[in-house]
């Protein structure tokens, strides 16, 4: 009894081994919509739309790997959904490893009968990239079943019965299914883009400085291309300009939408940034031991690259990425200048046009005006030699007036006096002046001289009063 047990499992093993290479062999040879052609319309989503890979008897066949589906229509204003409820249109769909079906929808603002077609391929094992980033040009389509689909109000059937006629069920390879879809429509798609444009991103500048705009041009890969290509700028403020890589400046402040066309023999493709252009808000001193300070005094970062530190004929630019943050500044040394500065530096454009000037303040809106160097950086140390000057200069006029009251009343050695004191004065007011040169040095010294010409004036008149001869008759 064992021994027929298994004589007859041995049977039934080779029966089912005999026919398993059927069923592996059983593989896709085509796809083909299964759903019934509709008649919607205008603006409404059709019902299901089913396509199916299948056998070579037509029986429904899951797919071996992944199947890339990408769905046209004849109508311009025709599209496709995955979702009936929540539409999103798509050219593209995914149609996953061992299933046999994939739905969609379609809806169209346009009456008449249109076309549908999938293009249809396995995806290799080796690409990586999805169905909707594998770009289509790459993909081997090798099937191109297609259905026709009525918008509009034509025919008696809803989704019914007459449109059966008008289906068309390709079930050929890629040669077959072409003549197919050729013979159902003569739409012809227009050309895909090929080039596109990179004009960068938004950004800030500075007004009355110029600012550099690099393009680009790529295609579909991303790959950047040259030949060819023409770059045209249009800065939103009434200037153009052409050059991959060109230099513009913003006069007056604003937000300018800045547009870059780029064109080849065939194409033209172009990108908007929106370019903010704002006052440079700026304090810029030199430093007691030859170096320079800038300081951001507006709510903005800066980029200040490319700008131009000077004095005589040294200079230093600064190098690129230059920021300064806002509220906030740097000093730079003599050493790193390669020069001492002085009163008269100066801090330019990139462009080499002056903006300030250190003893100067020409801030955006403002005429240049002179004024004082008040920064702590450039002040001088505060001495009291002055003081000591000045409270000889006291002393020495007072003994000054006294010598005159005992002199003999001689014009011309009062006016020499006179003339002496006056050189003591002037020499003191400049040893001060020399020693500090705030305002209220100036001040005192100016008090100090007015005092001192009064007092030898006062003398003079005093002397010329005592020494009066009368002659007696």
């Amino acid at each position: 009894m064992e021994t027929t047990l298994n004589n007859s499992g041995h049977i039934l093993l080779v029966v089912l081994s005999a026919f398993l290479p059927l069923f592996v062999a059983a593989d896709v040879s085509q796809f083909a919509f299964t759903s019934q052609a509709q008649t919607v319309l205008p603006g409404v989503v059709s019902e299901t739309i089913t396509l199916q890979a299948q056998d070579s008897t037509g029986q429904s066949s899951n797919i071996p790997q992944t199947a890339c589906i990408n769905l046209s229509s004849s109508s311009l204003e025709g599209q496709f959904s995955s979702s009936a409820t929540n539409w999103n249109p798509v050219t593209t769909l995914t149609m996953n490893k061992n299933t046999a079906n994939r739905n969609f929808y379609y809806k169209d603002s346009a009456s008449g009968t249109h076309s549908i077609t999938a293009k249809i391929t396995l995806k290799p094992e080796t690409e990586s990239s999805s169905c909707a980033n594998w770009p289509v040009e790459e993909w081997n389509k090798e099937w191109s079943p297609t259905q026709n689909i009525i918008i509009g109000t034509t025919g008696s059937g809803g989704n019914g019965s007459e449109q059966n006629q008008s289906t068309t069920n390709t079930t050929q390879s890629t040669n077959t299914a072409q003549s197919s879809t050729n013979s159902t429509s003569s739409y012809v798609a227009p050309p895909e883009q090929q080039i596109f444009a990179d004009a960068g991103v938004d950004r800030s500048v500075i007004v009355g400085a110029d600012s550099i705009f690099n393009g680009r041009a790529y295609n579909k890969k991303k790959e950047s291309v040259s030949d060819h290509i023409r770059f045209l700028w249009n800065f939103g403020d009434g200037s153009t300009a052409e050059g991959q890589s060109v230099l513009h400046r913003f006069v007056y402040p604003g937000r300018y939408a800045v547009v870059l066309n780029v064109t080849d023999e065939l194409e033209t493709a172009s990108e908007r940034i929106i370019v903010t252009a704002e006052s440079a808000n700026l304090s810029f001193s030199f430093l007691s031991d030859g170096g320079v300070s800038i300081e951001n005094l507006g709510e903005d970062d800066i980029d200040l690259s490319n700008w131009i530190v000077r004095f005589g004929s040294a200079q230093f630019m600064l190098p690129k990425n230059s920021l300064i943050l806002a509220g906030e500044s740097f000093k730079i040394s003599a050493q790193t200048l390669g020069f001492q500065s002085g009163s008269a530096a100066e801090l330019a454009y990139p462009n080499g046009s002056r903006a300030y000037i250190a003893d100067k303040d020409s801030s955006a809106g403002k005429p240049e005006t002179t004024k004082p160097i008040a920064s702590v950086e450039s002040k001088d140390v505060p001495n009291t030699e002055p003081t000591v000057k000045n409270a000889q200069l006291i002393s020495k006029k007072t003994e000054v007036s006294a010598d005159i009251s005992q002199l003999p009343p001689q014009e011309s050695d009062l006016s020499d006096e006179g003339t002496e004191e006056s050189g003591n004065v002037s020499s003191q007011l400049a040893a001060a002046a020399e020693a500090n040169d705030s305002y209220l040095w100036w001040l005192g010294a100016f008090g100090i001289a007015l005092a001192g010409g009064g007092a030898v004036y006062a003398s003079r008149r005093a002397s010329r009063k005592e020494w009066n001869i009368i002659e007696e008759k």
